[in-house]
């Protein structure tokens, strides 16, 4: 009978662990953005070695990459959220993005063609620009931190928002 007890408490302590552990997982967990795309000059040919940098001044966010070969850059694992993207190469006019939009689980594309000149020129792009998700046919939605706190769940499936 001891025996037996023993044996319930050991798989009852396994059951609570691996519950545990799979609600610390899942609270964890929580939607990123993603930004990809690819830096080339006015005949088109892929500019490698541009540095690309990100950078989301209201949650004090900041990365940078280099493109590869072919003109090529990612970023994955991003807040959602506004940011400004900038792009600069020697012999290039440094580009500025401003205003980019990054959704929810919306995989963004946003591609780039610099101009010649030095980079003590910058092209500046004053309009938001919405990127582009040419990845998946997801879609994603901007939730400020109000909305969210606001958002009510009713019973079931249906909310409000």
């Amino acid at each position: 009978m001891l025996r037996h007890i023993k044996g319930l408490l050991g798989l009852f302590t396994v059951v609570v662990v691996v519950s545990l552990i799979g609600a610390s997982l899942a609270a964890g967990q929580a939607g990123t953005a993603s930004l990809r795309g690819t830096i080339i000059d006015k005949s088109g040919a892929g500019v490698p070695g541009a540095k690309v940098q990100l950078n989301n001044k209201s949650q004090g966010f900041e990365r940078e990459t280099v493109t590869g070969n072919e003109g090529e850059y990612e970023f994955l694992a991003l807040p959602p959220g506004a940011y400004s993207l900038t792009v600069e190469k020697d012999g290039f006019r440094k580009y500025e993005q401003p205003k980019l939009q990054l959704l929810v689980n919306l995989p963004a594309t946003l591609n780039v063609t610099l101009e010649i000149g030095s980079t003590a020129q910058v092209v500046e792009v004053s309009a938001t620009t919405q990127a582009l998700n040419t990845t998946d046919a997801s879609i994603g939605n901007a939730f400020g931190e109000t909305q969210v706190k606001d958002c009510r769940w009713k019973a079931g499936t249906s909310r409000t928002c």
